[in-house]
């Protein structure tokens, strides 16, 4: 049986309709789903993260390069990174672990911290991390290798 021309052009008309419709059907569905998902993943991250103590023990170590030869001190601090959050109460154990008569400081600026410690002392620093930023600590006495960075992430990310 032979279509009709009439009979043909409904006939792709039709089908056009049909493919239309399904292609609908799907793009409905899945911005249902994509809205769906940002719905549940906004209630599932905390608006802000309450502030915590956070510990840190810092340490003086030396780095293996002749210093002599590097024209610079081979003292460090190890970590040389803290992260933490706008907020939070920060405590770091700063231990000077050197083994000859040498000090060593822990000098950061932003919060008004400076503390110096001969071979073998070691003491506690405390405060709130109320600035959000970087802020570089080092030691007095060993520039520019002695040299570390607290990172205060702000509040509520």
């Amino acid at each position: 049986m032979k279509m009709t021309q009439t009979q043909t052009k409904e006939s792709r008309l039709m089908f056009a309709v049909v493919v239309v419709s399904v292609a609908a059907l799907v793009i409905s569905i899945a911005a249902a789903g994509y809205a769906y998902g940002v719905q549940i993943s906004a209630q599932s991250k905390p608006s802000q993260t309450a502030p915590q103590t956070r510990e840190f023990t810092v340490i003086t170590d030396i780095a293996a390069f002749n210093e002599t030869i590097a024209g610079a001190p081979h003292d460090i601090f190890s970590p040389t990174f803290i992260h933490v959050n706008q907020g939070d109460t920060v405590i770091i154990h700063f231990i000077n672990t050197e083994e000859t008569q040498e000090r060593h400081t822990l000098t950061l600026g932003a919060y008004n911290i400076d503390v110096d410690l001969a071979h073998g002392e070691k003491q506690d620093i405390k405060f709130v991390a109320s600035q959000a930023g970087i802020f570089q600590f080092y030691c007095r006495y060993h520039l520019p290798t002695m040299v570390g960075q607290l990172v205060v992430l702000p509040a509520g990310m």
